[in-house]
């Protein structure tokens, strides 16, 4: 039985092991596609950005990340994929809200994607439904505090029990 037991733990641990190196190496895979998708960005092969980031963009860290949607909506834009794009974009604005295109380097239709997003996201009236939920709460809080308190009025609370004598 304690045979078993060690060796159900040692498989475990290896197990466990196996699992971290293996997502390591995943990880490691997919910042080193980010790098060849920048090489591929600048040669003009925006198919192959998009082949080597797609699979890997929500795996890497958020900085990274953030590289890694910007330069697929870039990509996306070129070969016609708008929706696409669109889409990178709003994955790229979870990730880093207050992100500013750089009207130096990124193209006038990336920019105007990006400004579209923000606008969608921002919309007059989208808190609207903080005013309703905050309203529902006090209507519940003031029905509960008076049916609570409706046949006690402004009833005094019992006297303070007197201190333990020593």
């Amino acid at each position: 039985m304690k045979r078993t037991i060690k060796h159900s733990c040692t498989l475990a641990v290896f197990a466990i092991f196996f699992m971290l190196s293996s997502s390591h190496a995943q990880e490691r895979e997919c910042q080193t596609a980010l790098e060849r998708a920048e090489d591929q960005y600048d040669v003009s092969n925006y198919s192959g950005v998009i082949g080597l980031l797609e699979p890997c963009a929500a795996l890497l860290p958020q900085e990274r990340r953030v590289r890694a949607y910007k330069l697929l909506a870039l990509a996306r834009l070129k070969v016609k994929e708008r929706d696409s794009a669109k889409t990178d974009v709003k994955e790229l604005l979870d990730l880093k809200p207050k992100f500013v295109p750089d009207a130096g380097q990124d193209s006038p239709e990336f920019i105007a994607l990006v400004n579209e997003v923000k606008q969608e996201q921002v919309r007059p009236g989208s808190n609207k439904k903080w005013y309703w939920i905050a309203g529902g709460g006090l209507v519940a809080g003031a029905v509960a505090a008076f049916l609570i308190f409706k046949d006690e009025g402004l009833a005094r609370l019992p006297e303070a029990p007197d201190p333990p004598k020593r």
